[in-house]
């Protein structure tokens, strides 16, 4: 009976052993809290380090009227719609607004952006599948061929939920043509 309690002894004793070193082993491998921080735990990362893959190239339209006449039409929509341009060059024909907040309830604008990463334990941040509230911006560009080509590329950004930090941050999306497809439409009509 002595031997009996003495292997078991023994035995739990081991056990204890192994737990311990394993425990001491996970806790040299945890990263020192003043450590750098995995690229997807810092919610201060700037918006586009949250979108994968390739942003979609600009829509373009091609209209038969001379490039001032465009640019001038083009300009009094970007003021109408609202919006503050913070590049505004007719030389290069270069046009770049500031980011403006949407909101279906509020605005023309539902369904906007190409589907996100899904939100997992190496991806913790959480978005919409249907994109209809966050904010976007336009980069236009209008050359003059022997026709007037504008090309318009839309930024834009949701308000997303860190997982793992419980905060909301801007995550940008690519745009699924929605929003240039608006700008277009309103702009055959001044146009033509």
């Amino acid at each position: 009976m002595i031997l009996k309690v003495g292997a078991a002894a023994i035995s739990a004793t081991l056990m204890m052993a192994v737990f311990a070193s394993t425990a001491i082993a996970q806790m040299e491998e945890r990263p020192d809290p003043g450590a750098e921080k995995p690229p997807w735990i810092a919610a201060d990362l700037p918006p586009s380090d949250y979108v994968k893959g390739e942003a979609p190239a600009p829509v373009e339209k091609v209209y038969r009227k001379k490039p001032s006449k465009v640019w001038k039409k083009l300009v009094q929509l970007l003021e109408r719609e609202g919006l503050t341009a913070s590049t505004l060059d007719e030389a290069s024909g270069a046009i770049q607004t500031e980011l403006k907040i949407f909101d279906e309830v509020k605005g023309p604008f539902r369904n906007v952006a190409t589907k996100p990463q899904v939100a997992s334990r190496n991806y913790p941040i959480r978005q919409f599948v249907s994109l209809s509230r966050g904010r976007y911006s336009l980069q236009i560009q209008v050359t003059p061929d022997d026709r007037t080509r504008v090309s318009i590329h839309a930024y834009i950004e949701e308000r997303a939920f860190h997982i793992g930090e419980s905060v909301k941050l801007w995550a940008e999306r690519h745009s699924n043509g929605t929003i240039e497809k608006y700008f277009f439409d309103k702009l055959d009509q001044e146009v033509d």
